[in-house]
């Protein structure tokens, strides 16, 4: 009996302990990975691979670095159930953050791509990057006018979901 209370302890431990998230950069692109989990790392490889391919064949040489952060969702899960794609620019610093509250900061002028999805990671991260890279000027007059709301505090929840693709 005392085996397998200790078995069952260390399964546990080894379930709740975090991954090592590890953090790269291709080109224009940082993002994360974990080393541990390969498929998930192969994909977002991938997924940096062609966002940094489309911004040197169609983007201005001056276009800001990317801050890409997938974030995989489970359908059975109450806290991760919906789907959702954001695109904006921060002119500031900025920082993107992970299921184990490891923090990645970038100090300069950014381009953020946050995909959380069940399915279509590589499909909705290239029409992210297209449409940041089509609107960027767009994107940096939402930013200057949210910046200039948040100052005097009154930003909203319409404010916040206009960065969504």
């Amino acid at each position: 009996m005392e085996k397998l209370i200790f078995v069952l302890f260390l399964a546990m431990a080894f379930l709740d302990a975090p991954a090592q998230i590890t953090i790269k950069q291709i080109g224009k692109v940082h993002y994360a990975i974990v080393p541990a989990n390969k498929p998930v790392s192969l994909r977002n490889d991938t997924i940096a691979q062609s966002i940094n391919n489309y911004i040197q064949q169609h983007a201005e040489k001056d276009f800001p670095d990317v801050l890409l952060y997938i974030n995989d969702q489970d359908p059975e899960s109450m806290l991760s159930n919906f789907e959702q794609v954001l695109v904006y620019y921060q002119k500031y610093a900025g920082e993107f953050f992970n299921k184990y509250d490891d923090v990645y900061r970038y100090n300069r002028a950014h381009i953020g791509i946050e995909i959380s999805l069940f399915h279509d990671h590589y499909q909705k991260g290239m029409e992210a990057i297209e449409y940041a890279v089509n609107h960027l000027k767009r994107l940096k007059k939402k930013e200057k006018r949210l910046s200039r709301k948040s100052k005097d505090g009154v930003l909203t929840e319409v404010d916040l979901k206009c960065f969504e693709l």
